[in-house]
């Protein structure tokens, strides 16, 4: 019988722990073995405590002579072992020469890199709470303990939606129509209380009507805040752009926001920015979407305000997925065709979720994507070789593209969290 996927704590499946590895010296590139890496006894006590919980895990390490390419193991043995483990391909597992399928990266981006966790993505159940500190005690403690979750936890059957459209030439029209319609009528008449706030609703005040139903998932979909002045910049990137075109209230979403919940944030930046873009070389220079990606890269990577302030509260969220720099239309739907790419999301947000599954695994079809998306590109790039056709290089511009904007949808929080199951979601 072939391992349940879902079954983290199987030796076949496996959970593990990715931390920054850290050199011989401040002044060197030498990163070897030591019995406090081997055991993890010098990391933050939220890690220690993950790892005293949850024996079987597995601990990862990563340093920048990996790139997206590699993960280190440092056994507690003797005599010392060191394994390094190709991401993408390596059997899972917790043996030696395995990896974990769920791996939760307890690092900054600043520290671990975005790229890391978009190629862990791509076969990988990954999230990310992105604390170099002790700043994640809260969140462990609600993990391992359910303090927050299970004495007053949020309505398992209900779902509030926040969305903006502001127009037919507006990417949140396309928004709206993909992602955020599309939901709502699969969660009609299965979700017992389904608060829906569109139209001139779509403020903050609306947003906070909305969350006082105590929503076990929150969807928002809207342009997200990238002001090009520096300083609100790092005060509102990603927040969610009301119908006014003002950036909701920060203080109020997170204090809003019922503990244990689940934030999705169909929204520019919604989780975070990039220090090295990923699309500057694919847009022209002088364009407004080229001065945005600039500009919000300036601010080296980092994750964005409002997730940060809901992962660290006293009673924190469950998880937000978003986005690492802005989002495209064309990952929505196909400009030839016409065709819409929401289903995997929706899916992921109504039966995947609701059916138990671990929050890792929600969107692990819409990650696949990903490599049909890579695959066109490599042949129509073939084509380009001999053809030279400006067409083809267009068409190229745009499948690399919208595979970056697919990986860059990450999971902020544990991969193995779970809401409550629902039963007429559970197929």
């Amino acid at each position: 019988m072939p391992p349940d996927p879902t079954d983290w704590e199987s030796d076949e499946v496996g959970y593990g722990i990715l931390v920054p590895d850290s050199p011989t010296a401040p002044d060197t590139v030498e990163y070897v073995w030591t019995k406090e890496k081997a055991t993890g006894s010098a990391l933050p006590e939220p890690v220690r405590r993950l790892l005293t919980a949850r024996p079987k895990t597995v601990l990862l390490y990563w340093n920048p002579l990996h790139g997206n390419r590699f993960v280190r193991r440092y056994f507690d043995s003797d005599p010392p072992h060191t394994s390094d483990l190709r991401i993408g391909l390596s059997q899972f597992g917790t043996d030696r020469k395995q990896l974990p399928r769920f791996v939760l990266i307890a690092a900054s981006p600043t520290t671990i890199p975005w790229g890391v966790q978009y190629s862990l993505a791509l076969r990988h159940a990954v999230g990310r709470l992105p604390f170099d500190d002790n700043q994640g005690a809260a969140y462990v403690s609600a993990m391992l303990d359910g303090a927050g979750w299970a004495t007053s936890p949020p309505t398992a059957s209900n779902v509030a939606v926040w969305t903006v459209n502001h127009g037919t030439r507006d990417i949140t029209h396309l928004m709206q129509n993909v992602l955020t319609k599309p939901l709502i009528e699969k969660c009609e008449g299965t979700i017992e209380k389904l608060t829906v706030v569109d139209g001139a609703d779509a403020t903050t005040a609306g947003l906070v009507s909305a969350l006082a139903s105590k929503p076990t998932l929150l969807v928002t979909s809207s342009h997200g805040a990238t002001p090009l002045d520096e300083r609100e910049l790092v005060r509102d990137l990603g927040l969610p752009v009301a119908r006014n075109h003002t950036p909701v209230d920060i203080d109020a979403l997170v204090e809003s926001v019922p503990g244990g919940a689940v934030w999705f944030a169909q929204a520019c930046c919604s989780a975070g920015s990039s220090r090295e873009s990923s699309y500057a070389a694919l847009l022209e220079e002088g364009t407004m979407a080229r001065l945005i990606v600039d500009t919000v890269a300036g601010l080296t990577s980092s994750v964005s305000p409002a997730p940060l302030a809901l992962l660290t509260r006293q009673i924190p969220v469950r998880a937000v997925f978003g986005h690492v720099e802005p989002t495209f239309d064309w990952t929505l739907r196909d400009p030839g065709t016409k065709q819409r790419f929401g289903h995997d999301i929706v899916s992921g947000l109504t039966s995947q979720l609701h059916s138990g599954q671990p929050l890792g695994l929600i969107l692990e079809n819409y990650y696949s994507g990903v490599g049909s998306l890579v695959s066109a590109w490599a042949t129509r790039s073939d084509e380009f070789q001999d053809s030279h056709d400006r067409e083809i290089l267009a068409e190229m511009t745009r499948l690399r593209l919208t595979a970056w904007d697919r990986q860059s949808l990450v999971l902020l929080g544990d991969p193995t969290v779970r809401i409550p199951k629902l039963a007429e979601f559970d197929r």
